[in-house]
């Protein structure tokens, strides 16, 4: 008996499924209820498409003339969710208008929840409806696409802020540790340091050079005159005084000449920086132009079509509850 129900219960679900249309190829607005014109419709997807890349939400748009009698609105926008399998990744969005019905619903995945709370759901479709009694439909789901992306925007803003908070103190920390490194200030030190070392050298050579001066005139045995045995100032003392004092001038050129070298490449390592490598944001933007221009780019939704509705892409269950999403007339 448990059997027979069941298979009963499957062949009505199958029934129920086979009413939902199927989505029209290379297209998020599928306009069954023909209001719009076919610019219109790509300048919508080039939207649509734009919050896809940036975010990875799928919207679809549905128009229809009317739900069918066995549907109401909740229920219709949810089974094209799972049929359609609208969100790759639990995080898609379904629009429908019934044109004649004048109703509108506004159903989203359920990781979607928090950012598209039944509140806000609701203050979409407010904005929507004054386009909508005026029939400019092409304006209405334009003020719907601009909705969409703006929270989308801010909810991608709020993640990217953490991450960028992060980056920005590695910056910090690395700029910080490049300035430890040396500077101008560590240069002038540095040279400084070897000066005075050049004429402490030069001091105490000249002051040894006298003390031998002194001792050879004056001590005993006396070489008085000043002229025997390397009167310059005593055995290869001047020699020796002379070869300390070049070797530390000869490293102090070399240590001013390290630093000029390093400063120099400094400055064009950050004059390269400052250089946007081969116009790389234009050629960016080129593509991405291309990309929103190619159709077979839009509507592709989690996975192929089918009658399968095992998998809803996050959408709700048989109760059709949703803690977001919403509805109104116009």
């Amino acid at each position: 008996m448990k059997k027979i129900f069941l298979l009963i219960f499957l062949f009505i679900t199958k029934i129920t499924i086979a009413q939902i249309p199927e989505p029209q190829k290379n297209t998020y607005v599928n306009d069954f209820a023909h209001v719009l014109t076919a610019d219109q419709a790509a300048v919508l997807n080039q939207g649509i498409f734009a919050i896809e890349k940036k975010s990875g939400i799928q919207l679809a748009i549905v128009l229809v003339d009317k739900v069918p009698a066995q549907y109401d609105m909740e229920e219709f926008a949810l089974l094209i969710g799972r049929k359609w399998h609208v969100g790759k990744n639990e995080d898609g969005i379904v629009y429908v208008a019934a044109i004649q019905q004048h109703k509108q619903r506004f159903e989203i995945a359920r990781r979607l929840d928090n950012t598209f709370s039944n509140e806000k759901s609701q203050s979409i479709l407010a904005a929507i409806k004054p386009y909508f009694k005026q029939k400019d439909y092409n304006g209405g789901l334009q003020e719907l696409i601009s909705q969409v992306d703006s929270a989308v925007g801010a909810n991608v803003k709020n993640t990217d802020t953490t991450q960028n908070a992060a980056t920005a103190a590695t910056a910090a920390t690395t700029a910080q540790s490049d300035n430890d490194g040396g500077g101008p200030f560590d240069f002038w030190i540095g040279l400084g340091a070897v000066v005075m070392m050049i004429v402490l050298i030069i001091y105490f050579t000249r002051r040894s050079r006298r003390r031998r001066m002194t001792n050879f005139n004056n001590g005993p045995g006396g070489f008085n005159d000043g002229t025997m045995y390397n009167p310059g100032g005593g055995i290869g003392n001047s020699g020796v005084g002379g070869f300390v004092a070049g070797a530390a001038l000869g490293a102090a050129a070399g240590y001013v000449a390290s630093e000029i070298a390093d400063s120099m490449n400094n400055n064009q390592g950050q004059q390269q920086d400052n250089i946007p490598a081969d116009n790389s944001a234009n050629t960016d933007n080129d593509n991405s132009s291309q990309d929103d221009n190619n159709s077979s780019n839009w509507g592709n939704w989690g996975s192929d079509s089918s009658d399968d509705s095992s998998s809803d892409s996050g959408f709700s269950g048989g109760d059709f509850s949703s803690d977001g999403g919403g509805g109104s007339d116009w």
